[in-house]
């Protein structure tokens, strides 16, 4: 019983030094992942603090350019000529096809479309009095004479 007494202690000694053993590597192990961790925040901090840095230039070089190029438009007064530019060429454009329409004796759109709108109307018309004329021959009798009731 002796021999198995120190042969259970032997097992109990070598899983406790094996336990021991592991711990320490996991400690190791974790200090190694902690210090890698610290070395990639470090790197991303770094990394955005220098993207910011180039964002803020590029858009101060942004903003200082368009500031450069709206007063040079406005010192030239090109912005207000190209905005009212598309307004006076459809005025002129108008003005123009107004007095050939006229010149040549050619309605125009507007005139065309009060001339359809009348031409309804009196079509209308002569349907109901076509349909009174077609419904007032039924209503005589044989011998041409209106039909007593």
């Amino acid at each position: 019983m002796a021999d198995s007494t120190g042969f259970v202690q032997g097992g109990i000694d070598r899983v406790s030094e094996a336990y021991r053993t592991l711990d320490a590597r996991v400690q190791k192990l974790q200090k190694e992942l902690n210090s890698r961790r610290r070395s990639f925040e470090h790197q991303i901090q770094s990394s955005r603090k220098n993207l910011q840095k180039q964002v803020a230039s590029g858009r101060k070089s942004l903003e200082k350019r368009t500031r450069k190029q709206l007063a040079d438009l406005r010192r030239r007064n090109l912005l207000k000529r190209a905005l009212a530019l598309p307004s006076d060429a459809n005025q002129r454009i108008e003005e123009g096809v107004g007095q050939l329409l006229g010149l040549f004796r050619i309605a125009s759109k507007s005139e065309l479309s009060r001339i359809d709108r009348k031409l309804d109307q009196i079509s209308r018309k002569l349907r109901a009095i076509e349909k009174d004329r077609s419904a007032a021959p039924r209503r005589r009798g044989a011998n041409g004479n209106a039909a007593h009731l």
